[in-house]
């Protein structure tokens, strides 16, 4: 039964709605300092007006002194949009709560929606930074009622309305974040998904039932990929590169692989795979 107590505080009152239970960990959103902000500006600053002394310096500043002029003004004005982008869900108040049973969030434009873990899929998106660069990562929750809620750095999440077609009455997608401690937060979707999910998936499959991925289908017998069935002993091995899912054949040179963000609650499917394959997630 929901708790109805009054409450002024309208993320508590949503998570008493929902009722999500016992609130367990709050995110606050990540935010870019100002001294911070001037660091990252005296580089690009510093090179552009280098550019300009050196034109003057040489009386080359026709034709090309008024193009620098522009540049280094749009330079100095892309990063204080940047700047106030990186900072406006700070200063919206936005805020993460994870509840035993869900999570309440206040997201863009000050929105506030509760999301329970039974229904809801989980969404992620890896996007590296170069070859060999740092990894970010962002999540999309996909609710039965409530519109998609994207978390993270990356609000271009194709995935979301790939992932969504059946449910024809579907808001558009919120963003809410990045948050402090984004790891954290990524455990954290993570291991919920899982421990809501997994055993009923488990319980699906012992029953001899299949249970959907987006476009990979699990059985007892096998993994199903665009119709392709890999049976689990042909499985060794799982790995994530470059926001796309590798699945190591033995005997096959070449691997199968299945993009991250096309796969609904992604965490319980790598458990499903290393349950019936033994296949670690390396």
């Amino acid at each position: 039964m929901a708790h109805t107590g009054a409450t002024s505080d309208p993320l508590e009152r949503a998570a008493g709605q929902a009722d999500l239970g016992e609130l367990q960990v709050t995110f606050q959103p990540y935010h870019v300092s100002w001294v911070s902000f001037l660091l990252r500006m005296i580089v690009p600053v510093g090179l552009l007006g280098l550019m300009l002394w050196f034109f003057a310096y040489f009386e080359m500043f026709f034709p090309f002194g008024p193009v620098v002029g522009v540049v280094l003004v749009g330079a100095i004005g892309w990063s204080l949009i940047s700047f106030w982008l990186a900072n406006k869900g700070f200063r919206e108040n936005q805020e993460l709560r994870f509840h035993i049973d869900g999570v309440a969030v206040r997201a863009e434009r000050g929105r506030v929606l509760a999301y329970r873990w039974e229904d809801t899929r989980l969404l992620v998106k890896a996007t590296e930074h170069g070859p060999g660069g740092p990894v970010t990562y962002s999540h999309a929750l996909l609710h039965r009622f409530n519109p998609p809620l994207i978390i993270g750095r990356d609000t271009n999440f194709i995935a979301v309305v790939t992932n969504t077609l059946d449910q024809k009455d579907l808001d558009p997608p919120i963003t809410a974040g990045p948050f402090l401690n984004e790891a954290e937060v990524r455990r954290a979707l993570q291991e919920e998904a899982t421990r809501v999910h997994l055993p009923r998936t488990l319980a699906e499959l012992d029953a001899g039932r299949p249970v959907e991925f987006g476009s990979a289908t699990v059985s007892p017998q096998a993994l199903t990929l665009d119709g392709k069935e890999i049976p689990w002993g042909e499985i060794s091995a799982l790995s994530i590169k470059r926001g796309f899912l590798y699945i190591k054949r033995a005997g096959k040179f070449f691997k199968t692989s299945l993009q991250l963000s096309y796969i609904p609650n992604f965490s319980v499917f790598a458990a499903v795979v290393r349950h019936y394959s033994g296949a670690p997630l390396e």
